[in-house]
């Protein structure tokens, strides 16, 4: 079901409708990258010696690459949530598109507001930096095995991303109480979804694409495993 959904979701990045959304997006999360680049400049330059060992050791690369540094946290720890929020400002137009092509017989009944969309977006961002941040000495201390790195990565933000993203979806059909508990129910399914948003938005360029893509698969998730059968 998910392979299909994927392949549904790259295929509508033609759709006009799509296509609009997708360079408004874009925009604004270029913008919103370009901001978050020179926070975390700042930041790692004021980054100070904490006299105890091991934190200085993993501390140091960030002090020593400087804007690479940043350049590749924000990238890849801040840059899922900052185009999520991006999105916030067209998802209603995002999942009625897919849901008018797809499932036009049970579009959202629910408008969501601007500022709760907003809000789960600002929610992912402080979480996933947050996390990232724990996790870090991690990262760095994996970075010898190649592959355990970027493996953990993927696995973490898989979590975060199918689950807000299937929040921002599902809220449209049905009330929080019942959305808690597909979510549940669904675990291991939003899982997966996250890690196919996850590993596009680890690769270059291809991450522009990841929010829409994201938005769209997770649309079909919802109406395909969290939502009533459809009776033809």
């Amino acid at each position: 079901m998910l392979i299909t959904a994927l392949i549904r979701s790259l295929t509508q990045l033609t759709d006009p409708k799509i296509l609009k959304i997708l360079m408004q997006a874009v925009l604004v999360a270029v913008g919103l990258f370009a901001a978050a680049t020179l926070v975390v400049v700042w930041l790692t330059s004021l980054i100070p010696e904490t006299g105890t060992d091991w934190i200085d050791t993993w501390l140091e690369p960030l002090k020593d690459l400087g804007v690479p540094a940043a350049m590749m946290i924000a990238g890849y720890f801040i840059f899922p949530a900052l185009v999520t929020i991006g999105l916030s400002f067209f998802m209603d137009q995002v999942i009625d598109a897919v849901e008018a092509r797809h499932y036009p017989s049970r579009r959202a009944n629910r408008q969501v507001g601007f500022f709760e969309d907003l809000w789960i977006g600002i929610r992912l961002l402080i979480v996933m930096v947050v996390v990232n941040i724990l996790v870090l000495p991690i990262y760095i201390t994996l970075l010898v095995t190649g592959i355990g790195a970027p493996l953990l990565y993927l696995a973490i933000n898989a979590y975060l991303l199918g689950r807000e993203y299937f929040e921002l979806v599902a809220i449209r059909h049905m009330s929080r109480a019942e959305l808690d508990v597909k979510r549940k129910e669904r675990g291991f399914l939003t899982w997966v979804a996250g890690f196919l948003i996850a590993v596009i938005f680890f690769i270059p360029i291809a991450n522009l694409l990841a929010p829409i893509v994201g938005a769209s698969l997770m649309t079909h998730v919802v109406q395909r495993r969290a939502l009533p059968p459809i009776h033809k």
